[in-house]
Protein backbone atom coordinates (compact mmCIF):
# COMPACT_ATOMS: atom_id res chain seq x y z
CA UNK A 1 0.00 0.00 0.00
CA UNK A 2 2.55 2.10 0.80
CA UNK A 3 4.77 1.44 -2.13
CA UNK A 4 1.87 2.33 -4.00
CA UNK A 5 1.12 6.03 -2.67
CA UNK A 6 5.16 6.40 -2.98
CA UNK A 7 4.25 4.96 -6.85
CA UNK A 8 1.45 7.22 -7.31
CA UNK A 9 3.61 10.28 -5.96
CA UNK A 10 6.36 10.00 -8.12
CA UNK A 11 4.23 9.87 -11.04
CA UNK A 12 2.06 12.82 -10.45
CA UNK A 13 5.22 14.65 -9.30
CA UNK A 14 6.83 13.63 -12.97
CA UNK A 15 3.91 15.09 -14.51
CA UNK A 16 4.37 18.63 -13.03
CA UNK A 17 7.78 18.45 -13.47
CA UNK A 18 6.98 18.45 -16.55
CA UNK A 19 4.75 21.36 -16.60
CA UNK A 20 7.64 23.33 -14.53
CA UNK A 21 9.78 22.72 -17.54
CA UNK A 22 7.26 23.75 -20.23
CA UNK A 23 6.35 26.61 -18.11
CA UNK A 24 9.45 29.13 -18.54
CA UNK A 25 9.67 28.78 -22.69
CA UNK A 26 6.07 29.32 -23.02
CA UNK A 27 5.84 32.20 -20.82
CA UNK A 28 8.74 34.11 -22.25
CA UNK A 29 6.74 33.39 -26.07
CA UNK A 30 3.58 34.55 -24.73
CA UNK A 31 5.34 37.39 -23.47
CA UNK A 32 7.60 38.52 -26.04
CA UNK A 33 5.83 37.07 -29.05
CA UNK A 34 2.93 36.10 -29.24
CA UNK A 35 1.47 39.70 -26.81
CA UNK A 36 3.45 42.02 -28.68
CA UNK A 37 1.61 40.08 -32.18
CA UNK A 38 -1.49 40.50 -30.36
CA UNK A 39 -0.98 43.87 -29.50
CA UNK A 40 0.62 44.85 -32.36
CA UNK A 41 -2.76 44.01 -34.74
CA UNK A 42 -4.96 45.96 -32.36
CA UNK A 43 -2.89 49.11 -32.51
CA UNK A 44 -3.42 48.12 -36.45
CA UNK A 45 -6.80 48.92 -36.45
CA UNK A 46 -6.50 52.18 -34.33
CA UNK A 47 -8.05 55.46 -36.58
CA UNK A 48 -5.31 58.24 -36.74
CA UNK A 49 -1.96 58.90 -38.60
CA UNK A 50 0.97 60.59 -37.79
CA UNK A 51 1.88 61.68 -34.13
CA UNK A 52 -2.14 60.95 -33.70
CA UNK A 53 -3.66 58.04 -33.12
CA UNK A 54 -6.65 56.56 -30.32
CA UNK A 55 -8.02 53.46 -29.69
CA UNK A 56 -11.08 52.55 -31.80
CA UNK A 57 -11.73 49.88 -35.09
CA UNK A 58 -11.32 51.20 -38.83
CA UNK A 59 -10.05 49.51 -41.46
CA UNK A 60 -8.43 52.30 -43.32
CA UNK A 61 -4.56 51.24 -42.60
CA UNK A 62 -5.27 48.12 -44.45
CA UNK A 63 -7.42 49.83 -47.30
CA UNK A 64 -4.78 52.19 -48.03
CA UNK A 65 -2.00 49.38 -48.41
CA UNK A 66 -3.86 47.82 -50.73
CA UNK A 67 -5.30 50.23 -52.64
CA UNK A 68 -2.07 52.49 -53.30
CA UNK A 69 -0.01 50.77 -56.09
CA UNK A 70 3.12 52.44 -54.05
CA UNK A 71 2.37 50.27 -50.75
CA UNK A 72 1.15 47.34 -52.47
CA UNK A 73 4.36 47.52 -54.96
CA UNK A 74 6.28 46.85 -51.44
CA UNK A 75 4.63 43.78 -50.95
CA UNK A 76 4.77 42.36 -54.26
CA UNK A 77 8.22 43.56 -54.32
CA UNK A 78 9.21 41.68 -51.30
CA UNK A 79 7.36 38.50 -52.32
CA UNK A 80 9.51 39.02 -55.78
CA UNK A 81 12.80 38.82 -53.55
CA UNK A 82 11.39 35.47 -52.18
CA UNK A 83 10.99 34.10 -54.96
CA UNK A 84 14.53 35.05 -56.62
CA UNK A 85 16.28 33.33 -53.92
CA UNK A 86 14.92 30.60 -52.30
CA UNK A 87 15.69 27.94 -55.79
CA UNK A 88 19.24 29.43 -55.23
CA UNK A 89 18.96 28.65 -51.68
CA UNK A 90 17.96 25.55 -51.76
CA UNK A 91 20.01 24.18 -54.56
CA UNK A 92 23.59 25.40 -53.01
CA UNK A 93 22.59 24.50 -49.59
CA UNK A 94 21.85 20.75 -50.87
CA UNK A 95 24.75 20.51 -52.78
CA UNK A 96 27.07 21.66 -50.18
CA UNK A 97 25.14 19.56 -47.47
CA UNK A 98 25.01 17.01 -49.49
CA UNK A 99 28.93 17.05 -49.87
CA UNK A 100 29.38 17.69 -45.95
CA UNK A 101 26.89 14.45 -44.98
CA UNK A 102 29.17 12.36 -47.76
CA UNK A 103 32.41 13.22 -46.73
CA UNK A 104 34.93 10.83 -44.76
CA UNK A 105 37.25 11.32 -42.20
CA UNK A 106 38.46 15.14 -41.28
CA UNK A 107 36.99 16.97 -44.80
CA UNK A 108 33.37 16.80 -43.28
CA UNK A 109 34.36 19.03 -40.36
CA UNK A 110 36.46 21.63 -42.57
CA UNK A 111 33.92 22.05 -44.52
CA UNK A 112 30.91 22.11 -41.92
CA UNK A 113 33.84 25.09 -40.03
CA UNK A 114 33.89 26.71 -43.51
CA UNK A 115 30.06 27.21 -43.54
CA UNK A 116 29.39 27.84 -39.92
CA UNK A 117 32.28 30.89 -39.80
CA UNK A 118 30.20 33.64 -41.61
CA UNK A 119 27.71 33.05 -38.53
CA UNK A 120 29.94 34.60 -36.40
CA UNK A 121 29.91 38.17 -37.84
CA UNK A 122 26.58 40.40 -37.46
CA UNK A 123 23.98 40.37 -40.56
CA UNK A 124 25.14 44.26 -40.38
CA UNK A 125 28.82 43.97 -41.12
CA UNK A 126 27.72 41.03 -43.88
CA UNK A 127 25.85 42.97 -45.78
CA UNK A 128 28.49 46.23 -45.14
CA UNK A 129 31.26 43.62 -46.54
CA UNK A 130 29.35 43.10 -49.76
CA UNK A 131 28.76 46.66 -50.04
CA UNK A 132 32.69 46.91 -50.50
CA UNK A 133 32.57 43.47 -52.21
CA UNK A 134 30.22 44.82 -55.47
CA UNK A 135 31.18 48.33 -55.20
CA UNK A 136 32.30 49.82 -59.07
CA UNK A 137 36.11 49.71 -57.74
CA UNK A 138 35.67 46.36 -55.57
CA UNK A 139 36.83 43.14 -55.93
CA UNK A 140 35.14 41.70 -58.83
CA UNK A 141 34.99 44.93 -61.12
CA UNK A 142 38.79 44.92 -60.18
CA UNK A 143 39.27 41.10 -61.68
CA UNK A 144 37.11 41.91 -64.25
CA UNK A 145 38.72 44.36 -65.73
CA UNK A 146 42.23 43.21 -65.16
CA UNK A 147 40.79 40.28 -67.41
CA UNK A 148 40.19 42.58 -69.73
CA UNK A 149 36.56 41.86 -70.40
CA UNK A 150 34.71 44.81 -69.37
CA UNK A 151 36.14 48.44 -70.17
CA UNK A 152 34.25 49.83 -67.51
CA UNK A 153 33.00 48.67 -63.88
CA UNK A 154 29.88 46.68 -63.66
CA UNK A 155 27.03 47.96 -61.76
CA UNK A 156 26.77 45.54 -59.08
CA UNK A 157 25.55 47.11 -56.07
CA UNK A 158 21.94 49.26 -55.47
CA UNK A 159 20.21 46.76 -57.38
CA UNK A 160 17.91 43.60 -57.26
CA UNK A 161 21.54 41.77 -58.14
CA UNK A 162 23.14 42.73 -55.06
CA UNK A 163 20.33 41.35 -52.69
CA UNK A 164 19.24 38.32 -53.77
CA UNK A 165 23.65 37.33 -53.80
CA UNK A 166 23.70 38.40 -50.42
CA UNK A 167 20.97 37.08 -49.44
CA UNK A 168 21.94 33.42 -50.53
CA UNK A 169 25.07 34.24 -48.70
CA UNK A 170 23.34 34.83 -45.49
CA UNK A 171 20.97 31.92 -45.85
CA UNK A 172 23.05 29.26 -47.05
CA UNK A 173 24.61 28.41 -43.57
CA UNK A 174 21.23 28.18 -41.46
CA UNK A 175 20.02 26.03 -44.67
CA UNK A 176 23.13 23.94 -44.92
CA UNK A 177 22.64 23.32 -40.80
CA UNK A 178 19.01 22.09 -41.06
CA UNK A 179 19.69 19.91 -44.28
CA UNK A 180 23.09 18.10 -42.49
CA UNK A 181 21.16 16.77 -40.20
CA UNK A 182 18.56 15.20 -42.07
CA UNK A 183 21.33 13.77 -44.51
CA UNK A 184 23.44 12.60 -42.11
CA UNK A 185 20.46 10.74 -40.47
CA UNK A 186 19.69 9.04 -43.16
CA UNK A 187 19.67 4.94 -42.25
CA UNK A 188 22.72 3.97 -44.61
CA UNK A 189 20.95 0.24 -45.28
CA UNK A 190 18.47 1.59 -47.31
CA UNK A 191 21.68 2.87 -49.54
CA UNK A 192 22.96 -0.38 -49.35
CA UNK A 193 20.00 -2.61 -50.40
CA UNK A 194 19.21 0.05 -52.99
CA UNK A 195 23.14 -0.73 -54.47
CA UNK A 196 22.28 -4.45 -53.87
CA UNK A 197 19.29 -3.89 -56.43
CA UNK A 198 21.70 -2.41 -59.01
CA UNK A 199 20.86 0.91 -58.37
CA UNK A 200 23.82 3.27 -59.18
CA UNK A 201 24.93 6.39 -57.76
CA UNK A 202 22.38 8.74 -59.30
CA UNK A 203 19.28 6.54 -59.22
CA UNK A 204 19.85 5.66 -55.44
CA UNK A 205 20.15 9.61 -54.94
CA UNK A 206 16.77 10.13 -56.80
CA UNK A 207 15.16 7.48 -55.87
CA UNK A 208 16.25 6.98 -51.64
CA UNK A 209 18.43 10.13 -50.86
CA UNK A 210 16.96 12.48 -51.60
CA UNK A 211 13.15 11.91 -50.82
CA UNK A 212 14.33 10.58 -47.32
CA UNK A 213 15.58 14.48 -47.35
CA UNK A 214 12.82 16.19 -47.62
CA UNK A 215 11.91 17.24 -44.61
CA UNK A 216 15.22 18.68 -44.56
CA UNK A 217 14.55 20.82 -47.56
CA UNK A 218 11.00 21.93 -46.30
CA UNK A 219 13.20 23.32 -43.39
CA UNK A 220 15.64 24.91 -45.81
CA UNK A 221 12.72 26.32 -47.76
CA UNK A 222 11.34 27.71 -44.12
CA UNK A 223 14.03 29.31 -43.34
CA UNK A 224 14.80 30.76 -46.85
CA UNK A 225 11.34 32.34 -46.73
CA UNK A 226 11.36 33.64 -43.12
CA UNK A 227 14.20 35.30 -43.39
CA UNK A 228 13.80 36.76 -47.14
CA UNK A 229 10.62 38.25 -45.92
CA UNK A 230 11.67 39.64 -42.58
CA UNK A 231 14.89 40.85 -43.53
CA UNK A 232 15.71 44.62 -43.47
CA UNK A 233 20.00 45.24 -43.24
CA UNK A 234 20.50 44.09 -46.47
CA UNK A 235 17.57 45.74 -48.63
CA UNK A 236 18.51 48.45 -46.63
CA UNK A 237 22.57 48.62 -47.29
CA UNK A 238 22.54 47.08 -50.74
CA UNK A 239 19.19 48.07 -52.43
CA UNK A 240 18.76 51.27 -54.56
CA UNK A 241 17.02 53.40 -52.54
CA UNK A 242 14.18 53.53 -54.74
CA UNK A 243 12.24 50.12 -54.20
CA UNK A 244 11.25 49.38 -50.53
CA UNK A 245 10.72 46.00 -48.73
CA UNK A 246 8.13 45.59 -46.82
CA UNK A 247 10.44 46.04 -43.66
CA UNK A 248 11.82 48.82 -44.70
CA UNK A 249 8.48 50.51 -45.00
CA UNK A 250 8.10 49.58 -41.38
CA UNK A 251 10.85 51.28 -40.31
CA UNK A 252 9.82 54.45 -42.26
CA UNK A 253 6.86 54.36 -40.45
CA UNK A 254 7.41 54.25 -37.31
CA UNK A 255 10.70 56.15 -37.44
CA UNK A 256 10.08 58.64 -39.95
CA UNK A 257 6.67 59.14 -40.45
CA UNK A 258 5.49 58.22 -36.64
CA UNK A 259 2.64 56.32 -38.60
CA UNK A 260 1.90 53.91 -35.77
CA UNK A 261 -0.85 52.02 -36.61
CA UNK A 262 -0.53 52.18 -40.67
CA UNK A 263 3.45 50.78 -39.27
CA UNK A 264 1.04 48.19 -37.47
CA UNK A 265 -1.07 47.01 -40.14
CA UNK A 266 1.69 46.39 -42.83
CA UNK A 267 3.28 43.92 -39.95
CA UNK A 268 0.70 42.30 -39.82
CA UNK A 269 0.35 41.74 -43.47
CA UNK A 270 3.86 40.74 -43.55
CA UNK A 271 2.98 38.23 -40.16
CA UNK A 272 -0.10 36.68 -42.66
CA UNK A 273 2.14 36.47 -45.74
CA UNK A 274 4.70 34.27 -43.61
CA UNK A 275 2.64 32.27 -41.90
CA UNK A 276 1.12 31.65 -45.52
CA UNK A 277 4.73 30.99 -46.51
CA UNK A 278 5.15 28.48 -44.16
CA UNK A 279 1.76 26.59 -44.67
CA UNK A 280 2.50 26.46 -48.39
CA UNK A 281 5.84 24.73 -47.73
CA UNK A 282 4.69 22.16 -45.35
CA UNK A 283 1.93 21.34 -47.38
CA UNK A 284 4.68 20.72 -49.91
CA UNK A 285 6.98 18.49 -47.44
CA UNK A 286 3.68 16.60 -46.15
CA UNK A 287 2.60 15.61 -49.99
CA UNK A 288 5.99 14.78 -51.21
CA UNK A 289 6.36 12.89 -48.19
CA UNK A 290 3.14 10.93 -48.47
CA UNK A 291 4.41 10.26 -52.29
Amino acid sequence: MLKQKIADLLEKSTAYNRYFLLAPPLLFIAAFFIIPIFWMIRISFYPGGSFEYEPGFTLQHYLRFFLDPYYLGTALYTLKITMLVTPFVIVFSYAVSYLIATSTGKKGAIYLMLIVTPLFTTEVVRALGFKIFLAKHGIINTILLATGLFDEPLQLIYNDFAIVVALIHSIIPYACLVLIGVLVGIDKSYLEAAKTMGAGRIKTFWHVTLPLSIPGLSGALVVSIIWCLSIYSIPEFLGSGAKYTMTMLIEEQILSVFNWPFADAVAAILVFLTVVGLAVSFKFSEKKEFK
